[in-house]
């Protein structure tokens, strides 16, 4: 049962950009440090455009073993995305590689801007059971929080929105879904789309109807619940204190991202969220426990190229 779990089911993140900048991969071994905490036993797939160099990159892959992926980079040629598109959005697209990671049954992507706080095991599950008749009658393809809609974030309140948040997904991976992605990019029948929130706007999409939802728990990701002094009931579940996963989206609202006055950098000091942060980083820095368990070497070993 253990083997099998190993090889059917991963998580899967991506890194794009010089690894060897001083700080650059501090995100990354947050996600990694925080997640081993509550998961020893899946594989970690980290997709990037170029090979990682760098001392801190190779003390990365020692401390948390790694698949490391070489993925294309993807980008749309779509001329109204293209009118619309945030250029520090455009990278984005090079995560629909996601999709191509056939070799496995499931896959939970995470950011490297994420802390993972809880167990992650009822995501996991939440492609299993019965169909939703509010989605499709298709089986689902993924599973997601909702984009935030003010108190219609909630799977519940927001039953009439098809708009979910790409940060923390669950994912069946397929090579015809990929296909329609890819195709979309290249000006395909999906063409005509604006971006103006970057790749999501083309997920949602070409995703509609195929998407089970997940509370906001999964995916905290409000800049006004993470700057708070403790956690938003918007982003817990039941009588937890914590939620599973707090999600720093936005440039200047990266944990390693200078503050922009004396006053935000109070304020994240503060905060239940950024103060967290800050103290995994540290941990990490200290020494990392090996994770208990690597996947089968035949699949590439611990740092081999898929």
């Amino acid at each position: 049962m253990f083997s099998k779990l190993m090889a059917e089911e991963a998580y899967v993140s991506m890194f794009i950009g010089d690894s060897s900048r001083p700080g650059s991969l501090d995100g990354l071994r947050v996600l990694l440090h925080s997640l081993r905490r509550h998961d020893a036993r899946r594989p970690f797939v980290l997709m990037t455009v170029e090979p990682l160099r760098g001392e801190a990159a190779a003390a990365l892959q020692r401390a948390y073993p790694l698949r490391v992926v070489q993925v294309p980079e993807l980008r749309s040629t779509d001329a109204a995305c293209l009118t619309t598109l945030d250029a520090r959005l455009g990278v984005g697209f090079t995560s629909f590689n996601v999709w191509n990671l056939t070799d496995y049954r499931k896959l939970v992507w995470l950011e490297a801007d994420q802390l993972v706080l809880q167990p992650l095991d009822a995501l996991w599950s939440s492609l299993d059971g019965p169909r939703d008749a509010r989605v499709s009658r298709n089986v689902p393809a993924a599973a997601a929080a909702k984009t935030l809609l003010g108190p219609y974030s909630s799977c519940e309140r927001g039953r009439k929105s098809s708009k979910f948040n790409t940060g923390v997904l669950l994912l069946r991976p397929s090579k015809k879904r990929y296909g329609y992605f890819v195709d979309a990019l290249r000006g395909g029948k999906q063409a005509n789309y604006t971006c103006r929130d970057g790749f999501q706007t083309l997920w949602n999409r070409l995703m509609r109807g195929r998407v089970r939802c997940v509370e906001r728990s999964f995916n905290c990701i409000a800049q006004r619940d993470l700057l708070a002094p403790r956690p938003s009931r918007h982003c817990l579940l039941g009588n937890a204190s914590v939620p599973h996963v707090a999600h720093f989206a936005g440039g200047a609202n990266k944990p390693w991202a200078v503050p922009a006055s004396e006053g935000a950098r109070r304020r994240r000091e503060e905060s239940w969220a950024y103060s967290l942060w800050a103290r995994e980083l540290r941990e990490s820095r200290h020494g990392a426990v090996k994770w208990k368990a690597l996947f089968d070497g035949s699949r590439g070993g611990i740092s081999g190229h898929g």
